[in-house]
């Protein structure tokens, strides 16, 4: 009897998830309007974002983080101008707006997209809105065995549509 059937490592193969991801944590300071894409090793089985602290206007005694828009797709190609990054125009994003703010995904993606939307929100009750605030932020991922090519790209509607 032949065995026709190879098991093995892949997109399609439900053991490739089930199992303990292997750990995996970055982080970055981003300037206001700033963006960050963060390539993830091998395919992720989830990933974990969370704001962490920044400045605002480089005053490094007053601390505050930007709003962090957290989005997939198309890497982006420019500075956020209020406009000009399609998943953020279109609200196919999710927003962190204060510090220790965190979202986890349970997603397979081999890339996520993180814009510093240059204004934040105080970290204190007597501090106030500002404009011109950093960002920065951590990820922790749970990463497969899947190499990273093997992932599609991730487009079309809810995503950059």
């Amino acid at each position: 009897m032949s065995n026709h059937f190879s098991y093995k490592v892949g997109l399609g193969n439900v053991g490739s998830y089930q199992v303990a991801g292997r750990p995996w944590i970055t982080g970055s300071i981003m300037a206001p309007s700033g963006t960050c894409t963060v390539h993830f090793p091998s395919v992720t089985k989830s990933m974990t974002i969370i704001a962490s602290c920044g400045t605002r206007e480089g005053n490094i005694n007053t601390t505050h983080t930007g709003s962090l828009a957290v989005y997939f797709g198309p890497q982006p190609s420019a500075m956020w101008d209020g406009s000009n990054i399609r998943q953020i125009a279109q609200n196919h994003y999710i927003s962190l707006l204060d510090p220790e703010d965190a979202i986890t995904f349970d997603v397979k993606c081999k890339q996520i997209h993180i814009t510093c939307l240059g204004y934040g929100n105080p970290s204190t009750p007597s501090d106030y809105q500002a404009s011109g605030v950093s960002g920065s932020f951590k990820i922790i991922a749970e990463l497969t065995s899947i190499e990273a090519p093997h992932m599609f790209s991730l487009t079309g509607s809810g995503i950059d549509e």
